[in-house]
């Protein structure tokens, strides 16, 4: 490996690239706009700011808070709970905890990462390369941005160490908990690293049961390989992961079978694999040397330190995600990293004799891999810039959120636009008819809903019998609402709260 000092310069590169955009973010606001803390995927990570204000309220069971009937609290978001718990104990701002967990994780991902590559990769010169493309590469996306759009490098999150990174904290933490796992195989491997993988299965299936198929997967064609090929078996790791994990991953079963309105979220909660094509344009290039690492392992002896664990990674993972259920894509999760580490070894194994070769071709895989998340940062920028309104919110609307917060009760339940609901739920904790395409039961219908309501497309009594019913106690109407309507409204309601173009009326059921 090379020398500390450019190990800590790529450490700390790493983890100020996910501090930077959102620093900038922060520092960018004005008088009249107000950073709402998240810059990737607003609709998901204010689902999770929403989960930790629960958390903050004191609960230790979970509500879904985009529906006026959130049901009975249940153990999901274990994780986002307690760290919502921490902030209000440390008394900090959520926002702030959440932030400090993602870095936290990106930091132990990029630790973990190195560990690994100077364990399960043998060549010195290989290991510093692999660390390096695995933290920063991504996909060729960037080639056919004009022509396809976006393609999955630029959104799939939890594929990505970086991408993971900026996005939120249990990704990165996943992905450092499963490297972790892969670290914790060697022998001797006595009660206290059975232990170890108890609780390592525990954490992981909180965080994302995904994470524990993709690990306990591996760990099962290793264990296959290894009764093949030396007829040694080692269960331990398998046992104790299973022990942590199972009774967990159970009682998530049981909760998606038992509870009406985790079914329905679950039952719209489609996140599908890319189609095949996206998924190696946003794998590759890596993809493409990674197949020759694949083949340039087999052919190695055994005495290769990762050949069982590279491989099996890859080609499971590539298996796994084609899996036909409605979360496929989530078991991209960690996915680059051997992908990124095989592509290492391919050019080892085509070019180890001509290192010049090797490494003007590595440099050049390098290059490669990196303009898609330039792209991703400029957009970021770009939204930042702009203020774009699903980053950013007015002025007035966010003191009348902390009105709200401080003004209503918690199990309140207000009507406002899609856009708003998201940020009701995550800052202020109460409910809303509609706040999220998946964890809002019903989506489609209280989403048209929600825009008749705005667009005037109902008469008062329609109107009226809509709030009742739904249990709506206040009806917030600010810029965003006004835009779902070619012409402002007026309903014939107090109004409980009014600053500058947001007002609040009390439908005081």
């Amino acid at each position: 490996m090379r020398s500390t000092k450019k190990i800590l310069i790529i450490f700390l590169i790493f983890v100020c690239a996910g501090i930077i955009p959102y620093w900038i973010a922060y520092l960018s606001q004005g008088d009249d706009k107000v950073f709402s803390g998240l810059l990737l995927n607003p609709w998901d990570g204010n689902t999770y700011l929403a989960k930790m204000y629960q958390g903050w309220q004191g609960s230790w069971t979970y509500q879904l808070p985009y529906t006026a009937e959130p049901g009975t609290g249940s153990f999901l978001y274990i994780f986002y709970l307690f760290i919502g718990h921490l902030s209000r104990w440390l008394a900090i701002d959520p926002i702030i905890i959440y932030h400090l967990f993602r870095i936290f994780g990106g930091a132990i991902l990029c630790v973990n990462l190195y560990r690994l590559v100077r364990k399960y990769v043998p060549e010195e010169d290989c290991q510093f390369k692999a660390w390096v493309l695995g933290l920063f590469g991504s996909g060729l996306g960037w080639l056919f941005f004009l022509f396809l759009g976006m393609t999955s490098d630029f959104w799939v999150a939890e594929t990505y160490p970086l991408l993971s990174t900026l996005t939120n904290p249990h990704f990165p933490i996943t992905i450092a908990l499963v490297l972790e796992g892969f670290l914790s195989l060697s022998p001797p491997i006595g009660i206290l690293k059975i232990v170890k993988w108890m609780v390592l299965g525990l954490l992981i299936a909180v965080l994302s049961p995904f994470g524990i198929a993709v690990l306990g997967s591996v760990l099962i064609i290793q264990t296959i390989w290894s009764f093949v090929e030396e007829r040694k078996v080692h269960l331990q790791p398998l046992i104790g992961l299973g022990v942590g994990a199972v009774p967990y991953l159970g009682y998530l079963v049981w909760l998606y079978l038992n509870h009406p309105q985790i079914a329905a979220w679950q039952e719209q909660n489609l996140t599908p694999t890319p189609r095949l094509p996206d998924l190696i344009i946003s794998l590759s290039p890596a993809f493409i040397f990674a197949v020759a690492g694949v083949y340039g392992l087999w052919k190695k002896s055994g005495n290769h330190p990762g050949r069982k664990l590279w491989i099996s990674w890859f080609l499971v993972g590539g298996i796994l995600i084609f899996i036909p259920f409605s979360l496929q894509r989530r078991l991209l999760i960690g996915y680059y990293v051997p992908t990124a580490i095989l592509a290492v070894e391919g050019l080892s194994f085509l070019f180890k004799q001509q290192q010049r070769l090797f490494n003007r071709l590595y440099f050049i895989l390098l290059l490669s891999s990196i303009p898609t998340s330039v792209i991703l940062f400029s957009t970021l920028f770009y939204g930042i810039q702009t203020k774009d309104p699903m980053l950013y919110l007015s002025t007035a609307e966010n003191k009348a959120l902390e009105w709200i917060a401080n003004h209503t009760e918690e199990d309140s339940v207000i009507l406002a636009s899609p856009e708003m609901g998201m940020f009701i739920a995550s800052q202020t904790g109460r409910l809303v008819l509609y706040g999220h395409p998946f964890e809002t039961p019903n989506a489609e219908d209280m989403l048209r809903l929600v825009e008749d309501v705005f667009a005037g497309r109902l008469s008062e009594e329609d109107l009226h019998e809509i709030l009742i019913s739904n249990r709506v106690d206040y009806l917030f109407y600010g810029p965003r609402e006004k835009n779902l309507a070619a012409e402002d409204k007026v309903f014939d309601y107090p109004v409980v709260y009014q600053d500058g173009d947001v007002m609040i009326y009390s439908i005081g059921r």
